[in-house]
């Protein structure tokens, strides 16, 4: 019986770890989608009758905003990437788990 109970310990393991890495995909996503909203905010203050160095300043403003939203997009990716790591390495050592409790039987 403390087997099973060592395999649920590592289903719960893996549970909390996929949670804790799509909460900062979430996190992420909400950031990048924010970054994107003061992008068309930054863009749309441009007029015909701005000066160079007003245009200059939006323009400016909105590429740091696209850098810190492909540095969202990389966060967000990683922590797919960690989701995928996490559950490929548990279910791999749930797998051996599972096959020592049928041979024990």
């Amino acid at each position: 019986m403390k087997s099973f109970h060592d395999l649920r310990e590592v289903r719960i393991l893996r549970t909390a770890s996929a949670l804790t890495f799509a909460t900062k995909v979430r996190t992420a996503r909400q950031k990048s989608e924010q970054n994107s909203r003061n992008i068309k905010t930054i863009l749309n203050r441009l007029n015909a009758n701005d000066t160079e160095l007003e245009r200059s300043k939006y323009l400016a403003d909105s590429v740091e905003e696209l850098s810190e939203q492909l540095v969202n997009v990389a966060n967000q990716v990683s922590s797919l990437s960690a989701i995928c790591t996490t559950t490929l390495i548990t279910n791999e050592r749930s797998n051996k788990q599972l096959l020592k409790l049928i041979k024990q039987r």
